[in-house]
């Protein structure tokens, strides 16, 4: 890993950062708005409750990936970045492109997720 790999991905991180903030921004607000609105009968309850459970889930996504990316932006700080947690080989830059918060690589992955089941 070089100086220019860990720029790119800096600068990515930092974008997705941007963008996950304005997500919590907008899904916070819009839980907000649902539990201030009148409602007239079952439906409009039925309505906001269900629309506040997906915004809820959503939040919950967006704070969780959040986390994962400033973790992920601490570790180019500390030039650890695209090494797998788990074998401790490097995670693919194609992986890394897609999910550039990944902290494992594709085998170490599968192996995780087993293991959560």
């Amino acid at each position: 890993m070089n100086e220019v790999f860990f720029a790119k991905f800096q600068k990515i991180l930092k974008q997705r950062i941007e963008i996950l903030e304005k997500h919590i921004y907008t899904a916070t607000h819009s839980i907000a708005e649902l539990s201030s609105q009148p409602t007239s009968d079952h439906i409009d309850v039925i309505n906001n409750n269900t629309q506040g459970m997906l915004n809820n889930s959503l939040l919950h996504q967006y704070e969780t990936e959040l986390k994962d990316t400033l973790y992920a932006l601490s570790k180019i700080e500390e030039k650890s970045f695209g090494i797998c947690e788990m074998c401790g080989d490097d995670i693919g830059e194609e992986r890394l492109e897609i999910k550039p918060h990944a902290r494992y690589c594709i085998i170490c992955r599968e192996i995780y997720e087993k293991s959560q089941n």
